[in-house]
């Protein structure tokens, strides 16, 4: 079922839709988010050693990307116009938009491969 939901974002959500848009970063996030808990969780049952980058894990940033509300996730003072998130990123994650993307993907793909391979569908 993770591997399922993770290729989902990156392939259904991250590639089929071609235009830059947040909402992607948002999918990706929430299923990063949970994956952390769910790796967790499947290695303490199966002792399958699946490694994920939890260092990105953020209780604010992911409530600001489930619920997004700016004007309660940001002051007036740390919204930076141009940026897809207006800042979100830089505060919770002290990281741009665009790197804290790739990261999740990067995590989110190694941990795919991880599965795959753990369940020898490679």
């Amino acid at each position: 079922s993770l591997l399922c939901q993770i290729q989902f974002v990156l392939v259904c959500i991250d590639e089929f839709i071609t235009e830059e848009c947040t909402t992607k970063l948002r999918f990706l996030y929430l299923q990063y988010y949970y994956s952390v808990s769910a790796v967790k969780e499947y290695n303490r049952k199966t002792g399958a050693g699946i490694r994920i980058d939890s260092g990105w894990v953020s209780d604010k940033f992911r409530n600001a990307m489930a619920h997004y509300k700016i004007g309660i996730a940001l002051k007036k003072d740390e919204i930076i116009c141009g940026d897809p998130l207006f800042g979100l990123t830089q505060k919770f994650l002290n990281t741009d938009y665009f790197a804290l993307k790739n990261a999740i993907k990067a995590a989110l793909k190694s941990t795919s491969q991880q599965i795959r391979k753990h369940l020898n569908l490679n």
